[in-house]
């Protein structure tokens, strides 16, 4: 028997398969009404009398089936069959477009997993090749974003003239040996300045001319110096931009599909349509559950920013330090002085004989003087521009 054929006296809809079909006693239902389940719909009405040759369409008349297509039965009204040879009347296209829904005129798909949003219309490129949405879903959904550009070039940073003070030495050492031997013959007290000395006269221990000082060692001078940083150069150009953009296309009216399958706007022919589906935060596409849709696209809604560049200045180069200092005999430095030495930094010691029989009273040094050096700057880029508010999308795989 015909599947088409089976009739219940009392009105119920019979599965079979996915379909289902309506079947009433004579003169129950006379307008008819839509039935649907998951988006297929059966049509009731008429009085059902005779079978049919069965065709595919859309049954019209006292009543019309609501649902996908199907094979129509019965006889009542007039109605018209869609491919095969219609009934007498009554319920024809059992499974049909009739009130209250309609076929869907765009793309039937497979719904994804659970937690996941219907299949949608989706854009995917370069976000300066983005098209218009297209006339069937014209509004735009949401837009997210991928592969961020995000380069850190630093500019060349620089340094000033170093800046930097004098220290003076805090000992000039005798010797009863000429500078010629080496330190052999040195005092171990020496002639030691006082504290913060600033080149004023300063008693220094008395060394009377009967200890026979032939020869005296000046240390060099010390220096405390820096250069003074510059500002960093700015960032290198273009600032961060994102590569790829994901639009999705809404407004689509819908239509009935087949049970488990969803309607949705037809893909246009420009590059780079295709159908996904999608749920917040990062997640995988991958799994049988997942299948049509296989191919990931995590996009994003914003970054953070906290690029910067460093510039750090080496040592000083090319500074110098200078002093004259002077030795008297007297504890006044009111006689003319005895040694008379210019030392420097950078530089070694300095070591000058003095006349045989002279005391050792004073000391004193003019103030120093600095000449300022260079630094050789360097920098580097710190930090990065990390994307937020991430979605991910699973899509069907573009042919």
């Amino acid at each position: 028997m015909n599947w088409m054929s089976l009739v219940r006296p009392t009105g119920v809809c019979v599965r079979r398969g996915t379909r289902f079909i309506m079947a009433v006693a004579s003169g129950l239902v006379a307008a008819g009404a839509a039935v649907t389940s998951m988006g297929v719909g059966a049509g009731c009405g008429g009085t059902i009398n005779g079978e049919s040759a069965g065709g595919v369409g859309a049954g019209t008349g006292a009543a019309a089936g609501v649902g996908a297509s199907g094979v129509g039965a019965g006889t009542g009204a007039a109605s018209t069959g869609g491919v095969g040879a219609a009934g007498t009347g009554g319920l024809d296209g059992g499974v049909g477009a009739g009130a209250g829904a309609a076929e869907c005129t765009g793309q039937c798909v497979e719904g994804g997993p659970l937690l996941w949003t219907d299949p949608e219309l989706v854009w995917i490129g370069p976000p300066a090749a983005s098209p218009s949405c297209p006339t069937d879903a014209p509004k735009v959904g949401f837009n997210g974003y991928a592969d961020l550009d995000a380069p850190s070039v630093c500019g060349p940073c620089t340094c000033g003239p170093s800046a930097g003070t004098c220290a003076l030495p805090n000992a000039i050492i005798p010797s009863t040996q000429p500078c010629s031997a080496g330190d052999s013959g040195t005092f171990e007290n020496g002639l030691v300045a006082p504290p913060g000395w600033d080149g004023g006269c300063a008693v220094v221990n008395a060394m009377p001319a009967e200890q026979g000082i032939a020869s005296l060692t000046i240390q060099p001078l010390s220096r405390n110096e820096a250069c003074p940083q510059g500002p960093p150069s700015p960032l290198g150009q273009p600032p961060a931009t994102w590569q790829t953009m994901l639009m999705t296309c809404r407004d689509w009216p819908g239509g009935v599909c087949a049970p488990g399958s969803i309607c949705i706007a037809p893909t246009p022919a420009v590059s780079g349509f295709r159908v996904c589906i999608g749920q917040m935060g990062e997640a995988s596409c991958s799994g049988p559950d997942f299948a049509p849709y296989t191919e990931q696209h995590v996009v994003y809604t914003g970054f953070t920013d906290t690029r910067s560049c460093t510039c750090t200045c080496g040592a000083v180069a090319g500074s110098s330090c200078s002093s004259t200092v002077s030795v008297y005999d007297d504890a006044a430095c009111g006689d003319s002085p005895g040694v008379v030495e210019e030392v420097t930094s950078p530089g070694a010691n300095v070591c000058q004989n003095v006349a045989p029989g002279m005391a050792i009273g004073s000391i004193s040094a003019t103030t120093p003087v600095y000449t300022p050096g260079m630094c050789v700057a360097s920098g580097e880029p710190v930090g990065a521009a990390v994307p937020t508010g991430p979605t991910t999308f699973c899509c069907i795989p573009p042919p």
